[in-house]
């Protein structure tokens, strides 16, 4: 009997440091995983593993247990993390290899390069393994550009209003390519020169507008474009530009008043007034009649019309001054 005792207490110890090491070896497990990294897929596995083989009463002595869970999402993001990472540096050497060869066509496609690898975290950059060829291009776009924007300011010659040529060019650059250009004193210069000449121009085609008439919207227009084409400081230097506004307003004020004339003529062609007759009244106001014939082939089944009133001066008079009232008969 008591042979049979000391071995069941025996047993029970043996389960006892069984579940200990078990518990042990989980809690080391979970100690090896330190910190987490994209290479600490194998020393999680190990933990988890390790966890596993625990039963719930085991798990609830592990210590360190929230530090495995812990280190599971920590290494969810770092791997979310790194796949980012791979894809932007992919991104940034596609956008590098569409380059190609450098040319002054080339600026959109260089630009877009340089974004892309800007968008790398700096310690993936090294990842990129053609950086060094957009290094090259930048630089041989920059030497492209520098030269053909010299060789645009030496060709200009007489400045003219198609002079425009060499600033549109040097204006498409960055300021640092603008500041190694050589020459581009001379495109001030010149700039200078071909300001004035775009005022003279303006104020040539106001004065070329001449005498308004229903023909002139077309040269009122030039001139109106012209003056709205210039800067702030050009147009303040247009000697005429009253002249313009002017021309505008008659003009404005010579095709409303044929607008209308269309519309009494197309109206009389419609209507024939047979009878108009006023009739003073005592009071002081006065009554209108009139009548008319219908000569057209469709049938009128409303006339709208309007009384103006003039003095003997011929100066309008507003109903609301004269108390006047119309009256439909």
């Amino acid at each position: 009997m008591k042979r049979t005792v000391a071995l069941a207490i025996l047993a029970a110890l043996l389960l006892t440091l069984c579940a200990c090491g078990k518990v042990r070896q989980a809690e080391e497990a979970i100690d090896a995983i330190g910190n987490v990294t994209a290479e600490s897929g194998a020393q999680i596995e190990a933990a988890e593993a390790a966890v596993e083989a625990l039963n719930d009463k085991q798990r609830d002595k592990l210590p360190n247990l929230t530090v495995l869970e812990e280190a599971q999402t920590e290494y969810e993001t770092v791997l979310e993390e790194q796949a980012e990472t791979e894809a932007c540096v992919q991104e940034a050497e596609n956008a590098i290899d569409a380059i190609g060869s450098v040319t002054l066509d080339s600026g959109d496609a260089i630009r877009a390069a340089r974004a892309a690898y800007d968008a790398v975290p700096e310690e993936a950059r090294e990842q990129v393994t053609n950086r060094e060829t957009l290094s090259a291009a930048e630089q041989t776009f920059d030497a492209l550009a520098i030269q053909a924007t010299t060789d645009a300011i030496n060709a200009i010659g007489d400045v003219t209003l198609d002079s425009r040529a060499a600033r549109e060019l040097y204006d498409g650059f960055s300021g640092a390519i603008q500041s190694q250009v050589a020459n581009r004193d001379v495109l001030v210069r010149d700039e200078e020169q071909f300001s004035a000449l775009r005022v003279q121009h303006v104020n040539d085609l106001i004065t070329d507008i001449g005498e308004v008439t229903l023909s002139s919207e077309d040269r009122i227009r030039e001139a109106e474009d012209a003056y709205n084409a210039l800067s702030e400081s050009e147009a303040a230097a247009v000697t005429n530009h009253r002249a313009l506004v002017e021309a505008r307003e008659a003009f404005d004020t010579m095709e409303a008043a044929a607008r209308l004339q269309v519309a009494i003529d197309d109206a009389r062609s419609r209507l024939r007034v047979t009878r108009l007759e006023v009739k003073p009244l005592e009071a002081g106001g006065a009554e209108l009649h009139f009548s008319f014939v219908n000569e057209s082939e469709q049938t009128i089944h409303y006339v709208y019309y309007g009384v103006t009133f003039y003095d003997a001066e011929g100066t309008v008079i507003s109903l609301e001054s004269t108390g006047a009232e119309i009256c439909e008969r």
